[in-house]
């Protein structure tokens, strides 16, 4: 009867470990997933990335993604702009904070390795930028406007507490990062340019 009983009590213990191990075999050795190719619009590479599967993938191929589809201004067709619900831009937002907090250290690094004359070069080139995207966006605006339109940044802005979505960004950033992004605002400030949160592009 004694003898019965351990059996149980070691099949009842064995079993799910059993069950448990297989599964982490499972996780651990199934095929990665394999991004939208080249053809995928706009739409499937937001989807992709605030899918589960974007996740799984290794922070040096997720980095790669970002990289490779980072919007053009003025690349996309007007028909191909895409919204996604509010939880699909809650995970975007999640799946995506680390690589581009990484990326955004990187980017500040090497902002603040150049030297003055080239600092001062590329902001010059930011307010060049920040200036022209202004333009086309007030463009956009008129056009939406004479179709009748909602304003695209209507239809695209984040919804939620602004406050909470700062509070939310600094909790998930290191102190190394607050203070890059403090030395950055500086440096655009003193520059005569208006910080938008975003350190410049390399």
């Amino acid at each position: 009867m004694k003898n019965k009983k351990s059996t149980i009590i070691a099949i009842a213990i064995t079993v799910p470990a059993a069950i448990l191990l297989g599964y982490g075999a499972y996780l651990w050795l199934r095929p990665l997933p394999t991004p939208p190719g080249q053809n995928a619009t706009p739409k499937e590479r937001l989807e992709f990335m605030a899918s589960k599967d974007f996740k799984r993938l290794p922070i040096s191929e997720q980095r790669k993604f970002l990289t490779e589809n980072r919007p053009q201004r003025g690349a996309r067709p007007e028909g191909e702009r895409t919204q996604l619900t509010e939880e699909q831009r809650h995970q975007l937002r999640d799946n995506t904070r680390e690589a581009r907090e990484q990326m955004m250290n990187e980017r500040l690094k090497n902002f603040f390795a150049m030297s003055e004359a080239e600092r001062k070069a590329e902001l010059q080139r930011m307010q060049k930028e920040m200036a022209e995207r202004r333009q086309e966006m007030e463009k956009r605006r008129q056009a939406e406007a004479a179709n009748g339109t909602a304003p695209t940044e209507n239809r695209q802005r984040p919804t939620g507490d602004p406050q909470e979505r700062i509070k939310e960004r600094l909790a998930n950033s290191t102190a190394e990062n607050r203070a890059l992004r403090t030395a950055m605002m500086k440096e655009m400030r003193r520059a005569g340019i208006q910080p938008s949160g975003r350190p410049p592009r390399s």
